[in-house]
């Protein structure tokens, strides 16, 4: 929703990265990915921190945007 308004590639790399996340959790979870015990997540360390820079990026990114599209007459 927010790059069909900016069209700016960073917000929609965020994006396609929380939907390959989601369907990896969901592979998870229904244990296509993970066969045994999978209540220790050793990956989550690597992917969370990834989320949170490509989101944070995604979003100041986007209120850059706002705040130049809003400032023009």
């Amino acid at each position: 929703m927010l790059y069909g308004l900016s069209r700016r590639r960073s917000v929609a790399i965020a994006g396609v990265a929380w939907l390959l996340y989601a369907a990896y959790e969901t592979a998870m979870h229904l244990r296509w990915l993970c066969t045994g015990e999978c209540n220790i997540r050793i990956d989550l360390l690597v992917i969370y921190p990834l989320l949170l820079v490509a989101s944070g990026v995604a979003a100041v990114i986007f209120v850059r945007w706002l705040a130049i599209t809003h400032d023009s007459p």
